[in-house]
Parts: C-alpha cells; sequence; structure tokens
C-alpha cells in the first residue's frame, strides 16, 4: 500500500476531524473580522474612497476577509488532521512514513493541497492591483472603480481557479491510476 494512499476515516476519526476544522474555520473567520474590520477603520480615516463607501460595500469589504480568512484556516488544519491520521496509521501498520528528498519538490501536491489559499490569494491580489490602476481614472466614480476592479480580480480568479482544477485533477487522476494498478494482481497488468 502506497503512503501517499488515502486513509479511510473511522466515525471517531471523522468526528475529531470535523471537530476541529470548524473550530480552526470559527478562528480564521474571527481573524478575518478584526483584521477587516481594523482595515476599515483605518481606512475610513485616512482614506477618502473608504470615506465614500457605502454601508454594503462596507460589510462586504469585511465579510470577504471573514469568508477568506476562515476557508484558508479549515483547509489547512483539514490537511494537517490528514496527514496525522495517516501517519498514525503508517504507524499503526508497521510502516515507516517516507522521507521526502531535500531536492524533490512536488508542486502539484503543494497546488493540491493549498488550492483556496492560491485562489484566495490571487483575488486578493488581483483586488488591490486593479483597484491601484484603476484609481488613476479620473472619470471614474469610486463606485464605477469598485465594480471594475472587481471584473478584473474574477478574470483573474477564474484562471488560477481553473489552473489549480487542472492541476489537482491531473493529480487526483495519478493517484486512483496508481490505486487500480496496486490493486491488480500481476497476471492482470
Amino acid at each position: 500500500m502506497s503512503p501517499r494512499q488515502h486513509h479511510v476515516l473511522t466515525s471517531e476519526e471523522e468526528k475529531e476531524h470535523r471537530q476541529r476544522v470548524t473550530v480552526a474555520g470559527l478562528q480564521g473567520a474571527a481573524a478575518g473580522a478584526v483584521i477587516g474590520l481594523g482595515v476599515l477603520a483605518l481606512g475610513r480615516r485616512n482614506l477618502s474612497y473608504f470615506q465614500t463607501m457605502t454601508p454594503r460595500l462596507r460589510s462586504y469589504f469585511v465579510g470577504y476577509a471573514v469568508v477568506g480568512a476562515a476557508i484558508y484556516q479549515g483547509e489547512r488544519v483539514h490537511f494537517q488532521v490528514l496527514r496525522e491520521f495517516q501517519q498514525a496509521d503508517l504507524i499503526a501498520r508497521g510502516l515507516e512514513s517516507p522521507k521526502p528528498a531535500a531536492d524533490s519538490f512536488d508542486w502539484r501536491q503543494y497546488v493540491a493541497e493549498h488550492r483556496y489559499g492560491i485562489i484566495g490569494t490571487t483575488w486578493a491580489v488581483g483586488m488591490t492591483a486593479s483597484m491601484f490602476y484603476l484609481a488613476r481614472q479620473r472619470y471614474l466614480t469610486m463606485s464605477q472603480k469598485i465594480v471594475q476592479a472587481r471584473m478584473y480580480a474574477q478574470a483573474i480568479t477564474l484562471i488560477s481557479l481553473t489552473a489549480t482544477a487542472g492541476v489537482s485533477m491531473s493529480k487526483t487522476e495519478k493517484i486512483t491510476k496508481r490505486i487500480e494498478d496496486e490493486a491488480k494482481k500481476p497476471w492482470e497488468i
């Protein structure tokens, strides 16, 4: 059995996993709320375009920070818990966990495990870059600039979403094929 093969969770492990991911998601949401509200408060004092934001846009601003931080933190803990369960399973079966070589970095595995963080980061970077670009446009109102920035950020996010999905799906297909090959008897190959 390959060490990269997925570990089937027992009901106790599933409950522990759900509980730890939920707590991490709530912690991330709280951190996102603090960061979002802090940036909003500082922005309202110092930047004129924050002062002109409607209450709906302010709530979206904070909401994006809350949701993004919750997803990021929940995903991080999800993969951490799964690795812990996999390590415990390998130890229980008497197998040694593989030590990756110092020069072998599997970028596909990294992208598959951090896809939501990558997508959220590209959205934030796209939104920030497009807002800086559009800030120089004198003939657009603040609402028009925000809508235009969201359009640019959505385009960048869709590109990153498609790319990470493609990498994740190719990684999953390779794992599935390897599991099927390992399950076959030598005379069936």
